[in-house]
């Protein structure tokens, strides 16, 4: 192994052995640019199973491949290296096989679910018995090139097998969000909870350059041959050693010196490209013309090779013998498929790049004509291939150029709603403007986004096509897809536009009726959002099927924000008997929506954590965000109520990338803003400011939460009228429109404003706003409502009310307040501020620990100051009970004396022996009531 690697090396070899105890799967991603050296650490690895006696197992993502399911996997079954196999495993791998090469046919009759659970379970039977007999090692490379078939399947083998010794390595390039903007987050899910690595390969530096240099020399190389490699190649280690081969070729380096150095100041400064062309391909030959010929191609099979003669303008034995000493070199390889492809992904690239624009275009015009040609003899032809040539030949509208685009589009359908998005794209852009067949061609390439979550592409050519498409040209489900891209992207007005636009038949009114009850309400258009829910609520039972199921959904949507307990129970018995009707993948996309509302409505938290549990199992293995991002919002809300708040941070973390390329706002919006109130009341204020500095921009939508975020900045920056106005506006909006979903919470967060600045407005907002919701039943509501007016207006009843249901509905920082509100008002102050401190302390909300440990800063403590013995501790000790009492955390007292954590604990264990003291509460309750005196030491 090289030097450069080693420690990269040591952690894979490390995983390796593990696999050998019989631990769960486990999963190394090796991320990083072409060349970086993850094919090659991955090749090692493969050889270090082999020597060891464990199965290997190779497969490599192509991007051609991205039309045909599973395209990794089979090229993995392909290349399965070990010990002999049993006849049980060797029969498994047949069916293995069999299991991913299905007919399309056969695939539109199954469905593309039934078909993934068939390989599913026909993989995970080969797997199970591969490892009875020995450790597993399954590499998957290129994955940045894997079709979604692949990259699901492998989600499900490594988070549902269990107790198989077996090792997943994959690679990864970056740069690729459209293609594995969810394969990263979800393997760093995985490396939180120890089962995966995630292994970043990034460029060498000079010190690394120079152990390369020196490996491939055999002697020390200078500073000045050690920086010019290092700028040249980038610090990528293959451009570096075919660098150093060609100074070789070249005669440009004085061997015979220590350090071995340049002989000449500049050599000639040879681009990449010629490096690797130059290094691999005989000069003057024909190897760099058949390569370019072939780096058009993603397979070649041997069948074509008079395309190839075409290509190249070489006769057959030239062509014949210049792929044969391609393939004798190992830059070509055999596919499991029976063609070849070239070895490294970057020498096909290379080669590709290197062709003129007229030189290639013409190159695919030919390789598709003669692919036509055979495709009327009855020769079967790839279509993807096909289409890739036809497609990058033309630049003008051509519709049979586009008839075989769609062709290509309706064999990815079932399998790729993304890739076949891809061919309708293209399709559409070889038809006329005008043309009805391409509006509805873009209409279907909307839906296939929307499918594969690419909300703000959908929503940007839906509105395109609102604007090209007069109301009665347009048909119910292209109002249905508008509305919801719009939706998803908060395009609010534009989405009812279009919804109001509809003309539907009596038998989808039902669906225009509950989008327009729940778009509408979010609007603030109360009245006419009731008239639309009660006519939904009034229809007829409708036949289940996905877009009722989703209409359903908006009906809950509307009866949770408004409060309608009864509505919310029997919508949530509806959609649990239509979700009977769909396969767990449908089930795993529409569940998490009655889980958001769960946690954020009359039904309550413990009934999201209910769901929430359903949505983790439907949803393992899944890589991609969950539609909509419902999934998402729910994990994060669901913790930060909880007062799990590390556990929100991480999620929210994980899943912003995610949302941020798919351009899911909504659900993005809402995470950005819990994360600011987390942060805010942790006391980490810069982190807060960052983050709701990204919720900046305007919107129809008025969510309360983003609403309290951005106000509670405002009011931290001193700008109290800022604040103010923003909780103002929100408080009369959610009155008018009836959406009291968080209402309270706003309300609370303006209480808490006036409370400095209005005393007596404070309580007036507070009364409003508990008479408005008295008729709701909402147990959340409930704890911020009573506690506001516990808070503003004295009573201490409220306040009361308001702990009781806080702790019986498990909300740690909410009832921590409500027990600070009840010793504010001297309420057993003693054991109320103890709890309200334990439970702040508990959450890690700094700030609200110290108003907590500084309540009883008051007259009490002037009257027992002086009164008891003075504790004689030493000046560093009397610092820390002084900065401790004032609320400090163990971190901050650490910082501001610049000590240790551990050195602060370990004088906090002396003070409390000295003082008598249980703990940290009773130290700081001992300070305020002037039983411990902090005076100077009298040594």
């Amino acid at each position: 192994m090289l030097v450069p690697r080693s420690a990269e090396w040591g952690l894979l070899q490390r995983q390796l052995g593990t696999t050998a105890e019989g631990r769960d799967v486990q999963t190394a991603l090796l991320v990083g640019e072409g060349g970086v050296g993850k094919s090659h650490l991955t090749f090692q690895l493969t050889q270090r199973a082999r020597q060891e006696g464990h199965y290997a197992i190779v497969g490599r993502a192509d991007e051609f491949d991205s039309g045909a399911p599973y395209a990794v996997f089979r090229d993995a079954l392909s290349q399965v290296t070990g010990p002999p196999l049993s006849p049980q495993a060797a029969h498994a791998l047949k069916r293995a096989r069999a299991a991913i090469d299905v007919p399309v046919s056969a695939v539109d009759a199954k469905g593309p679910t039934a078909r993934l659970e068939e390989v599913m379970l026909a993989f995970a039977e080969l797997l199970k018995l591969l490892s009875a007999e020995g450790s597993v090692l399954l590499a998957l490379e290129d994955m940045h090139c894997a079709d979604p078939a692949s990259v699901t399947l492998y989600g499900l083998l490594s988070r549902q097998l269990r107790g198989v010794p077996m090792l997943i390595v994959l690679t990864l390039r970056p740069g690729h969000p459209e293609r594995t903007g969810d394969l990263l987050p979800f393997v760093q899910r995985l490396e939180a909870e120890n089962r995966a690595s995630v292994i970043e390969l990034g460029a060498l530096h000079s010190r690394q350059i120079a152990h390369l240099i020196a490996s491939e020399l055999k002697a020390v190389p200078s500073q000045h041959l050690t920086t010019f490699v290092t700028e040249r190649s980038g610090g990528n280690p293959l451009f570096a050693k075919e660098l150093i081969a060609q100074l070789i070729n070249d005669e440009a380096l004085d061997l015979g010196t220590d350090p071995v150095t340049l002989k000449v100041t500049e050599p000639d400064q040879s681009q990449h490209a010629a490096q690797l062309l130059g290094r691999f391909f005989s000069a003057g030959g024909t190897e760099v013309q058949v390569g370019k010929a072939l780096s058009i191609f993603a397979r070649f099979p041997l069948t074509q090779l008079d395309i190839l003669q075409r290509l190249t303008g070489l006769d057959s034995d030239q062509v014949t013998s210049t792929f044969d000493s391609l393939v004798a070199k190992k830059l070509l390889m055999k596919s499991s498929d029976g063609g070849y492809r070239f070895v490294h992904p970057i020498m096909k690239q290379t080669l590709y790049n290197a062709i003129g624009d007229a030189e290639r275009r013409g190159m695919h015009a030919a390789a598709a004509e003669m692919l036509v040609q055979r495709r009327h003899t009855g020769v079967d032809v790839d279509i993807f291939d096909l289409a890739t040539h036809i497609c990058s030949s033309i630049s003008e509208r051509d519709p049979d150029a586009a008839a075989v685009a769609l062709e290509a589009a309706d064999a990815a359908w079932s399998r790729s709603p993304l890739v076949a998005a891809g061919w309708l794209h293209r399709a559409a852009g070889l038809l006329p403007e005008d043309s009805d067949e391409r509006i509805a061609i873009l209409i279907r390439e909307a839906e296939g986004l929307i499918l594969s979550g690419r909300s703000a592409a959908a929503a940007d050519l839906m509105e395109e096509l609102v604007h090209t498409l007069p109301p009665e040209r347009r048909t119910t489900e292209f109002v249905r897809l508008a509305s919801r891209a719009l939706f998803d992207t908060m395009r609010l007005t534009e989405a009812i536009e279009v919804l109001e636009s509809a003309h539907p038949e009596p038998d989808e009114t039902f669906g225009i009726h509950a989008r327009l009850a729940n778009m509408l309400s979010h609007a603030g258009r109360s009245g006419d959002a009731e008239k639309h829910y009660v006519a939904a609520m009034n229809s007829s039972d409708v036949p289940v099927d996905i877009s009722r199921t989703v209409a359903v959904i908006h009906l809950l949507s509307f009866a949770s924000a408004t409060g309608r307990s009864d509505d919310v129970s029997a919508l949530r018995a509806t959609l649990q008997t239509h979700f009977q009707a769909y396969p767990p993948t449908i089930r795993a996309e529409l569940k998490p929506t009655i889980t958001q509302y769960a946690a954020s409505g009359p039904a309550g938290l413990a009934a999201a954590e209910d769901d929430f549990a359903e949505v983790r199992r439907l949803r393992e293995g899944i890589v991609g965000v969950s539609s909509g991002g419902f999934a998402e919002v729910s994990e994060v809300m669901i913790a930060w109520l909880r007062g799990r708040w590390s556990e929100a941070l991480a999620a929210a973390q994980t899943t912003t990338g995610m949302l941020e390329t798919f351009g899911t706002q909504r659900p993005l919006r809402v995470i950005r803003a819990i994360t600011t109130l987390i942060l805010t009341d942790r006391g980490e204020l810069d982190e807060a400011v960052a983050v709701c500095e990204k919720l900046r921009g305007s919107s129809t939508f008025l969510d309360p939460l983003e609403v309290v975020a951005r106000a509670r900045i405002a009011r931290l920056r001193g700008d109290l009228e800022t604040a103010q106005e923003m909780l103002r506006s929100y408080c009369e909006f959610g009155a008018r429109a009836r959406r009291y979903t968080f209402l309270s919470f706003v309300a609370h967060e303006l209480v808490d404003i006036l409370l400095e600045t209005n005393p007596t407005q404070a309580a007036v907002v507070a009364k409003q706003n508990f008479e408005l919701l008295r008729p709701v039943s909402w147990s959340l509501l409930d704890v911020y409502s009573l506690r506001a007016l516990g808070a503003a207006a004295g009573d201490v009843q409220a306040a009361h009310s308001a702990a009781l249901i806080a702790q019986r509905e498990g909300l740690l920082f909410e009832h921590a307040k409500c027990l600070l509100v009840l010793a504010e008002l001297g309420a057993d102050a003693q054991t109320n501020l103890a709890g309200a401190f334990e439970g702040f302390d508990a959450v890690g909300a700094t700030p609200w620990r110290q108003r907590a440990a500084s309540a009883k800063n008051t007259s009490d403590a002037a009257r027992h100051i002086g009164s008891q013995p003075t504790v004689n501790l030493t000046p560093s000790e009397r610092n820390i009970a002084r900065l401790v009492s004032e609320g400090m955390s163990n971190k901050q007292v650490a910082a501001a004396l610049h000590y240790s954590a551990k050195t602060v604990e370990v004088y906090l264990s002396r003070i409390y022996t000295k003082t008598g003291h249980a703990g940290r509460y009773e130290l700081i309750r001992a300070v305020y009531q002037g039983s411990l005196v902090l005076e100077e030491s009298q040594n």
